[in-house]
Formats: structure tokens, sequence, C-alpha cells
């Protein structure tokens, strides 16, 4: 697995058939700009300085659980 394309908010993107579709590099790449738009959740992991939300106290947050 490669752990450059585990997204922010925990899903494996390199199972994503948008990745290859759309020639998106995976979230941590692209940061908060992924091929369909800027990604609430991953704007906010940064914003924050978490490499990803399970290293977040907030851990569900409404972000979060919205996107899923």
């Amino acid at each position: 697995m490669d752990t450059q394309l585990i997204g922010r908010c925990g899903a494996y993107c390199g199972e994503c058939e948008w990745k290859a579709k759309m020639n998106c590099p995976g979230c941590q790449a692209a940061g908060s700009l992924v091929f369909w738009g800027v990604c609430q959740v991953a704007s906010c992991s940064i914003e924050k300085d978490f490499q990803h939300c399970g290293t977040c106290p907030e851990v569900p947050c409404e972000t979060l659980q919205g996107f899923f």
C-alpha cells in the first residue's frame, strides 16, 4: 500500500476509480485541491496541521461525518 495515497480522511485513494480517469495524484499530493474541487476535510486537516484526521482530537467531527 502506498502511504502517499492515504487520504486525509482515511480513505485509500489508490483504490479510487477516479484516480486514473482524472489523473489525480491523491489527497496528500493534491492538498485540498482535488480533481472535483476543494475538499473541506483536507482543508481542515491542513489548517490544523494534521497529516490526517486520525490524529485530530475532534474526530469524528461533523465535517468528516458529512464527507462519508
